[in-house]
């Protein structure tokens, strides 16, 4: 087959798509082109992920894939010629794979984020690279991080296949990104044989923030019956924990439950916690995010109340000796003011209603509506505190409490929500995403039983 000089200057790749069977180029003159993947054995012995880690080159005259060092060009694609390469060749590359052994997670995590940069993709401008923890000034901050980081790693590698629900994965790893502009963001995406849970700095040193303004807010303290006596750092520190935990065990969820695996809008397959509300969304995905609170709340309430962090949690709010219903109580305070101040560092202001089913995130008034009913579910499977300890004139309280440590805008933004969500359009977006969330439990399988 012949190609005329004008038609290949025309014929520009704008995206690849690689399949199990084939190679897929689209062109920016409206063509597809399709060619069967045994043509090229280097895509067709790489992972799934090494085979989506592409860019383009020369312009769009050529794809290259840097995992499997590969480079096609539209030229030969639309002469519909096979590879090049020798067997001897082939053989000799197939080798070198098997005994190279794999760069640590934390060089593929880096190179992932910079590759996104290299794209100039959305939503990871201002993304550096994998945080290098040496380079953080404050040496208290340092030893903490790397505390974290591997008391994460550590727990996400003891994971076994119950913990999911027996749903296959690849292995885990957590880091921390290092951003420009203060970006507060949390990932969760399959990349390179890894499933990773990827933090950005400026969100440890937000959820750190709100920790202290918690542990120092005479309301809370009040609330909450804790003395003045109690050691605030360390009660900073059980409410730090609780909120990150909460966190990743929210982005640790979008795998197991295959979020990450279905993510079709925004960045490919990878899944954004805070990401800019321009990005599209609908309610499936905002299903989904209610579904990751959910499972993270029975996960975190699990570890905090009938693990073995209970006893220590205890102790850190100085009430070490408190047994049963009344320990129960302390930390599921503990546990929604922690929450509670967490969304409210997230809330939005003006509701444009033309677009709440376009969100990617349900409202946070919503996603704190749909916590409590997953944590009284919780209790009542476990025999802790009684259905009555859920009422609304706690709430409040909680509400408040949280919402003064973290500013008045909080409160605007949610008496705006709570409006809207009392108004008849409202009224049918929430019963919307509630049928289309009770969608997503019923493919789960009861997976909060």
């Amino acid at each position: 087959m012949r190609t005329s000089g004008s038609e290949l200057r025309e014929a520009l790749v704008q995206n690849v798509r690689v399949s199990g069977e084939a190679l897929i180029a689209d062109l920016a003159d409206g063509r597809t082109i399709t060619v069967p993947l045994a043509w090229f054995p280097r895509l067709a012995h790489g992972t799934p992920e090494e085979r989506s880690h592409w860019r383009v080159t020369g312009g769009g005259e050529g794809i290259h894939w840097p995992d499997l060092d590969e480079d096609i060009s539209v030229e030969s694609l639309l002469a519909g010629r096979r590879s090049g390469e020798t067997q001897e060749s082939l053989r000799g590359w197939l080798e070198c794979r098997r005994s190279s052994p794999m760069p640590p997670p934390e060089v593929i995590l880096d190179r992932w984020v910079k590759e996104r940069g290299s794209r100039h993709e959305s939503g990871f401008s201002g993304y550096l690279g994998t945080l290098d923890i040496e380079r953080v000034e404050s040496p208290s901050f340092r030893s903490f991080l790397y505390l974290i980081r591997d008391a994460m790693n550590e727990a996400l590698r003891l994971e076994g296949p119950n913990a999911s629900g027996g749903i296959e994965h690849p292995p885990f790893h957590f880091d921390y990104i290092d951003v420009e502009h203060g970006i507060k963001n949390a990932h969760a995406f399959q990349y390179a044989g890894l499933s990773f849970i990827a933090v950005t700095l400026p969100m440890v040193e937000l959820i750190w923030d709100v920790s202290h303004r918690l542990s120092r807010s005479r309301l809370v303290l009040e609330l909450l019956k804790l003395g003045p006596e109690v050691n605030r750092d360390a009660f900073q520190g059980l409410l730090f924990q609780v909120q990150l935990n909460f966190l990743v065990s929210h982005e640790y969820t979008h795998h197991i439950h295959g979020h990450v695996l279905e993510r079709t809008l925004g960045q490919t397959g990878v899944w954004s916690e805070f990401s800019n509300q321009a990005t599209p969304g609908n309610l499936q995905s905002q299903a989904q995010e209610l579904d990751a609170d959910g499972y993270a709340g029975f996960l975190v309430l699990a570890h905090l109340l009938r693990g073995e962090r209970r006893n220590t949690a205890l102790a850190q709010c100085g009430r070490a000796e408190l047994q049963g219903a009344d320990g129960d109580e302390l930390l599921l305070t503990c546990f929604f003011l922690s929450l509670l101040a967490f969304f409210c560092s997230f809330w939005r202001g003006a509701i444009d209603t033309a677009s709440i089913y376009h969100l990617p995130h349900p409202l946070p008034p919503v996603r704190i509506t749909y916590a409590i009913r997953v944590a009284e579910m919780w209790c009542g499977q476990n025999r802790s505190v009684p259905q009555t300890w859920f009422n609304a004139d706690r709430f409040r309280e909680l509400f408040h409490a949280a919402a003064e440590t973290v500013g008045e805008d909080a409160r605007k933004a949610w008496n705006t929500q709570i409006a809207f969500l009392r108004r008849a359009d409202g009224a049918e977006y929430d019963r919307r995403l509630g049928e289309k969330f009770e969608s997503v439990r019923r493919k789960l399988n009861g997976v909060y039983s």
